[in-house]
This record gives C-alpha cells, sequence and structure tokens, in this order.
C-alpha cells in the first residue's frame, strides 16, 4: 500500500491539516506491524490554483509509486469503504488468472 501525503501538512487549497495527517500516519503505522506500507510524502498543496490540479498531481504520483511495487494497483480514496476485504482479494485473484488488464470494483 502506498500512503501519499503532503510533507508539509498543508490541504491541496493551502490549509493547515497537519494534525490530521500526523494521526492518520500513527494509524497507519499502528496497524501496519510488517511495514508493508510505503509512506510517500511530497509538495501537493497548491494555494491559488484550483485544488483539482493537486489532487491530480497526487494521485498520479501515488499511483507511478504504486505502479513500481506491486501488480496491482487499487486506488481508494479517504471516502470510500471496501465492505468486504476478502471479496475484494478473490475478485483480484479470479481476474489476474485471466490476464486482464484490469478489475472493475465498486466500493462505497
Amino acid at each position: 500500500m502506498v500512503a501519499s501525503y503532503d510533507q508539509d501538512g498543508y490541504s491541496w487549497a493551502g490549509a493547515d491539516i497537519g494534525p490530521e495527517i500526523r494521526k492518520c500516519l500513527r494509524l497507519l503505522k499502528k496497524n501496519d506491524p510488517d511495514g508493508k506500507v510505503v509512506l510517500r510524502p511530497g509538495s501537493f498543496s497548491c494555494p491559488g490554483q484550483h485544488p483539482r490540479l493537486a489532487d491530480t498531481t497526487q494521485r498520479q504520483t501515488a499511483l507511478d509509486e504504486a505502479s513500481e511495487v506491486g501488480e496491482w494497483v487499487v486506488p481508494l480514496d479517504t471516502d470510500e469503504i471496501v465492505p468486504d476485504a476478502n471479496h475484494l482479494v478473490s475478485e483480484v485473484h479470479s481476474t489476474a488468472e485471466t490476464d486482464a488488464d484490469g478489475l472493475e470494483y465498486s466500493a462505497s
């Protein structure tokens, strides 16, 4: 898993979200005893620009990182939930056996 975040603790629009980022990082580390999460800080804040520009930059950076360390990339936003992780893993394995380039999986 690749966790991308602004290294200076700012939102895309420049708001200070450092405390929230630090809390999320603590939770990630606490729940990753095997050290599988790859933390990737970067400079993603773009005050004065449309936030979508920073969003796109951050997503592409995380995708590039994930593509280097894994065979499959499953982008999950903070507002998405995988209700059944076993089902998702089963779908990935089934799809991988068909040599498909991708899998459409609806997270809620």
